[in-house]
């Protein structure tokens, strides 16, 4: 039987030896993700077994788009979706987790504002 997973690592796997850290990064996650490893640094492990991660990381010279996706008893969702005036999450700060595991802290930004926004995941 044909594995989907398996035959996406395989084609992206070359794409780890970049000299692009942008396609190397995006390679190193999406394996992480299909591998169901789970252990890149763009992404936070957090309560209730939530992984939680931003699209896009470091598209931009600024950052990633300004949502946050979860994955959640093998369930991919949206966590939260920051306003139009927090353009990107800012990924020169990383997402950091709360010693009980049960808030996360991510910072956005503008051209001219950064804000740190802390979302509860007890209650997503």
């Amino acid at each position: 039987m044909f594995n989907i997973r398996i035959h996406a690592i395989a084609e992206i796997t070359p794409f780890l030896t970049s000299t692009n850290n942008t396609i190397k990064h995006g390679a190193e996650f999406a394996i992480s993700m299909l591998s169901k490893k789970f252990d890149s640094s763009y992404i936070v492990n957090s309560v209730h077994c939530i992984k939680g991660f931003a699209l896009f990381n470091d598209y931009s010279d600024y950052g990633s788009y300004n949502e946050l996706w979860m994955i959640k008893n093998d369930k991919l969702s949206k966590l939260y979706s920051f306003t139009e005036s927090q353009t990107y999450i800012d990924t020169t700060e990383a997402i950091k987790v709360s010693p009980d595991n049960d808030k996360i802290a991510v910072q956005t930004s503008t051209r001219r504002i950064n804000s740190l926004n802390i979302i509860d995941l007890n209650n997503e």
